[in-house]
């Protein structure tokens, strides 16, 4: 795909073409995203890539909960992927929605269609510090999310064979440490399953204790059975550890299918893998059934599209959820 290019909406302040980093105001190694360039005139204040990680795309009004201190959005869709965050500076002359719109139709000229926008109040309550509590930045370089104003938040995705891609502005004025000038924070997140290969016990902890859940794709099935077969026992080895480990742990063990077949089909092959696995922990390996229960879910929670083999395979997948 070839880079975006911005429309030239407001004299002097948007370029036809995106122009290359700057090296002597962009932060070191930061960089422009190569599917989405940036406005012009914008400098990179943080960078961050992830080959591999979860993130949560508001959809819809974000509120707050001020009686156990936490935010909730009214709609929401959680992804996991490719995850690259760049902040910048815009120049000061630049207003909120004029950048957005400009990410916009750059977005759309792309392939790219809106899923969700808002502006101000119509975001909802503190979006900037439901994204700095989300994702912290040891560097505080996106600090300048924090008191901003004026804002615009806009949601698109790509749908692609080898993978969908979302691409979320949000903008606003001021900040912390930018009181006149317009911060962009850009993400783009590559929809993919983590690499095939035998997730560890302590990575298992530290996906479950950042997103509550950690799929695995190493615990082995024949097509329409529910027998584990015995490659999967290096994964048994690693739950067992885990469970071990963290006797206070309490997870769910979950089976996904895609979509081929009928829906209650899929589920009933779900819940009986599910329950395979939850069977083998406790015969084999000494698990505790107070620790462990299952479910199957089908189809009804992929991960990416079904219309392509890869997309299957990456919906086929048990997951570990904390209770």
């Amino acid at each position: 795909m070839t880079t975006l290019r911005f429309r030239s909406t407001v004299a002097l302040l948007l370029v036809v073409a995106v122009r290359p980093a700057t090296a002597q105001t962009d932060v070191k190694d930061g960089a422009d995203h190569p599917l989405v360039g940036r406005f012009a005139g914008a400098i990179i204040r943080a960078y961050e890539a992830k080959d591999f990680d979860g993130y949560t795309v508001g959809l819809g009004r974000l509120s707050y909960r001020g009686n156990v201190n936490t935010f909730e959005w009214a709609k929401a869709e959680k992804i996991e992927g490719k995850v690259t965050r760049v902040t910048y500076l815009a120049p000061a002359a630049a207003s909120p929605l004029a950048i957005v719109r400009s990410y916009e139709d750059a977005l759309k000229q792309a392939g790219f269609e809106v899923l969700f926008s808002a502006a101000d109040q119509t975001i909802g309550y503190r979006y900037d510090s439901w994204y700095y509590r989300a994702y912290p930045d040891p560097t505080q370089r996106r600090q300048n999310l924090l008191g901003a104003k004026s804002a615009q938040y806009l949601v698109t995705k790509l749908r692609r064979s080898q993978g969908d891609v979302y691409a979320i502005v949000y903008v606003a004025l001021g900040g912390l440490f930018a009181k006149n000038s317009p911060t962009i924070q850009l993400d783009v997140i590559e929809i993919k399953a983590l690499a095939a290969g035998l997730v560890t016990a302590s990575r298992m902890a530290d996906e479950i204790a950042r997103t509550g859940r950690v799929a695995l794709y190493t615990l082995y099935f024949d097509t329409d059975r529910a027998e584990v077969k015995p490659e999967s026992e290096p994964t048994f080895k690693e739950i067992a550890t885990l469970l071990r480990a963290r006797p206070a742990l309490k997870l769910y063990i979950v089976g996904h299918t895609d979509n081929m077949g009928a829906l209650a089909y899929n589920v009933d092959l779900s819940q009986r893998r599910a329950e395979a696995v939850v069977k083998r922990l406790i015969a084999a390996h000494g698990g505790d059934a107070v620790q462990i229960r299952s479910a199957g879910v089908g189809p009804l929670a992929p991960v990416t599209t079904n219309e392509t083999e890869d997309g299957r395979a990456t919906n086929r997948r048990v997951e570990l959820v904390a209770q």
